[in-house]
């Protein structure tokens, strides 16, 4: 996905070059700085998504074990309270 995204970011800034020099702003600048937030945004998730997946390799040490079971905990927290929330 991130390769994708990344082609089209180069695709439109090539389309839409900009003549230089040139007083106005173009909004290519613009639509190029968003793309790239995206990208990194998507790549942070991403990271995020692959720290917790190492996780789980970590449930056989009794150490680690206690990270593990934070984080579950810490996940369903929000879903429970969602919960009794609505039960009210």
């Amino acid at each position: 996905m991130f390769i994708i995204m990344r082609l089209q970011l180069t695709s439109m800034v090539l389309e839409r070059y900009i003549s230089v020099p040139t007083a106005e702003y173009q909004m290519v600048l613009e639509d190029a700085y968003v793309a790239t937030q995206n990208q990194l945004l998507i790549s942070f998730i991403n990271i995020l998504l692959c720290l917790l997946r190492c996780f789980k390799f970590y449930r056989f040490q009794p150490r680690l074990a206690v990270i593990n079971e934070t984080i579950n905990k810490s996940m369903l927290a929000p879903i429970s309270s969602t919960f009794q929330v609505f039960h009210l």
